[in-house]
């Protein structure tokens, strides 16, 4: 039981931690971020600006691109927690735990309003129903970042944390699900 407070405790510092981690490596994991889009995602037709009617880069709730229904195929989670890293802006859901040995993992959602989806760790192109992104992962930690391209200088980030084997496949598919929601 300890062990599972312990573990709840940790998880928010880990995907904090995790995610600057990643930004800063060089790591790189081969493939795209291309998983089957699901009927709810249409195809964006412009990857850049906003357009009228639609919300600034600067006007993104990150908690608010991503409800707990669209998580409950991934798992049931705890309720997303806002918070701010620099020029970060993210929300953060993690897995809630039932049994012992259950894999502890996050999700997270991050708008960052000063960099572009080339600005960190190399990584493989990728293309989120035609948005430009950049995938970027730590295999061996189970951590996978997709940067979705807002302007050349404004981007969101799907992370997945602790997800070892599958991380870019969850964060693909959650990459699909937020990219339809973001300005144009």
């Amino acid at each position: 039981m300890m062990r599972k407070a312990t573990r709840r405790a940790a998880l928010p510092f880990l995907l904090g931690f995790a995610i600057l981690s990643v930004s800063a490596c060089s790591s790189s994991q081969q493939g795209s971020a291309s998983p089957v889009p699901s009927s709810s995602s249409p195809a964006a037709t412009s990857p850049s600006g906003s357009t009228a009617g639609q919300p600034s880069v600067a006007a993104i709730d990150p908690c608010a691109i991503l409800k707990p229904a669209d998580l409950t195929q991934f798992g049931t989670f705890e309720d997303g927690k806002p918070e701010t890293l620099s020029d970060l802006r993210m929300c953060s859901w993690k897995v809630h735990l039932t049994h012992v040995g259950d894999p502890g993992y996050g999700v997270s959602v991050g708008v960052r309003d000063n960099a572009g989806i080339n600005d960190g760790p190399t990584g493989q192109s990728a293309d989120v129903n035609g948005r430009p992104a950049v995938q970027s992962a730590d295999p061996a930690a189970g951590d996978c970042v997709i940067r979705l391209k807002m302007t050349d200088k404004t981007r969101v980030d799907v992370s997945v944390v602790g997800l070892v084997g599958t991380a870019c496949d969850v964060a693909g598919k959650i990459a699909y699900i937020v990219e339809p929601r973001l300005p144009k």
